[in-house]
């Protein structure tokens, strides 16, 4: 009995704690929820990072097992796994080991309700058409359609057949859960320099606590309640689901009315970037939409050989300004319709770990907040090299005999 009335005190001081002053009166009130909202994935994207806020290697703990209490609605379940490890920088093995599974081509020409991938694969796990719903203008699917005709011409190795290209539409919120869980896979670093830019990726590292601290940080320097009160929604979630304690948590925890109106104050702090435009030009990563949502596929279907291997990528104008304002790339880089090649990002795959590099207008750039994950020495020298040939092989040239597959730049 002691102990069943610890854990009922345990838990209201929690609630009162984590939970946002708006939710608690809800809750008081017997506020009836809105039905079928489902909590973000992870936290609004983060800010960029600099030296003074990066944390160092091995600041992350494993966190054990943690029960999900909502459904994931993006398929991205790495905060939930079994002995998360603390950070430790991958080398990438020698270029002779390394192949390019998806490369992100980005040009303008989507309406601002979705934004739009157009992709294909060797082996690549099934896409369907799904623009019916407006989400590109007339001419804006024409010219995707023509892109991908054109990829599939120029570079016949990552097709089946041109009968392979498809077009599928990504709706705005899907792509802003999505550039959260980029980021929330990102291995954070104490410094990036400005060589040695290729990247880990692995998406099943505890980032989230970074990203916590920082808003915690941020939202008392700036004055950014959106991203305080977004926190306290998602500590409270996890709080509740952590350790396994749900199975002694009192029965009033579990009211319908409880559980969702607790969802609804995290799906409304995380679509807050819709609407605010500080937190708008913070998300950067809708670009990688496409990525996020099948790095669990391309882990899952490793060794199966069944990761796509193609994606270009049709974004919204603030989708790149965004970007460019996050990789600090000269003003005028966008052009209205610019050139698919004009800013592209590399997956490469190797040792059973992936990789990530971008460029833009073919000079590879820094990617905030993440740790570059080579360094000094032969590999990294070889691996320059191997992607500058392949970016420098014309169509109508034999490709070189390097493991980087390519004829035109990826």
């Amino acid at each position: 009995m002691d102990l069943a009335v610890q854990l009922h005190a345990s838990l209201i001081h929690l609630l009162v704690i984590y939970l946002p002053t708006s939710v608690l009166a809800a809750i008081m009130r017997g506020q009836q929820p809105i039905v079928g909202l489902r909590p973000p994935t992870c936290l609004l994207p983060p800010s960029p990072i600099t030296s003074s806020t990066q944390p160092r290697a091995g600041l992350f703990p494993s966190r054990g097992c943690r029960l999900n209490l909502f459904p994931q609605p993006c398929g991205l379940p790495y905060y939930y796994r079994h002995g998360n490890p603390p950070f430790r920088g991958l080398l990438p093995p020698r270029s002779s080991h390394l192949e390019v599974v998806g490369v992100l081509s980005v040009c303008r020409h989507a309406t601002r309700t979705s934004v739009l991938t157009l992709l294909a694969g060797t082996r690549g796990i099934p896409f369907g058409e799904a623009s019916g719903t407006g989400a590109l203008t007339e001419q804006g699917w024409e010219q995707a359609r023509k892109l991908g005709e054109l990829w599939a011409k120029d570079q016949p190795h990552l097709f089946r057949s041109p009968d392979q290209v498809s077009v599928c539409a990504t709706p705005v919120p899907r792509t802003i859960e999505s550039a959260k869980a980029f980021y929330t896979g990102a291995f954070p670093g104490a410094t990036v320099p400005a060589v040695d830019l290729v990247y880990n990726l692995k998406p099943r590292h505890p980032y989230l606590e970074h990203l916590r601290d920082t808003f915690r940080r941020e939202d008392r320097t700036s004055g950014r309640p959106w991203a305080c009160l977004a926190i306290q929604a998602w500590d409270t979630i996890e709080s509740l689901c952590a350790n396994g304690l749900h199975k002694h948590l009192p029965p009033m925890v579990w009211h319908p009315w409880v559980v969702v109106t607790i969802q609804r104050a995290a799906h409304r702090e995380a679509t807050r970037p819709y609407t605010d435009p500080e937190a708008l030009r913070l998300a950067a990563g809708p670009v990688m939409s496409f990525l996020a949502d099948n790095l669990h596929a391309m882990y899952r279907k490793y060794n199966e050989e069944q990761i796509p291997q193609f994606v270009l990528f049709v974004g919204h104008d603030w989708n790149l300004d965004a970007i460019q304002w996050v990789l600090k790339t000269p003003s005028g880089a966008w052009q209205r319709h610019m050139d698919p090649q004009s800013l592209q990002i590399k997956v490469l795959r190797g040792g059973g770990n992936f990789f990530i590099s971008v460029s833009v207008n073919g000079s590879p750039v820094v990617i905030p907040g993440c740790a570059p994950a080579v360094g000094k020495g032969p590999a990294v020298h070889e691996l320059h090299d191997a992607l500058r040939c392949m970016n420098a092989f014309k169509s109508d040239e034999t490709p070189p005999s390097l493991p980087l597959p390519g004829r035109r730049p990826l």
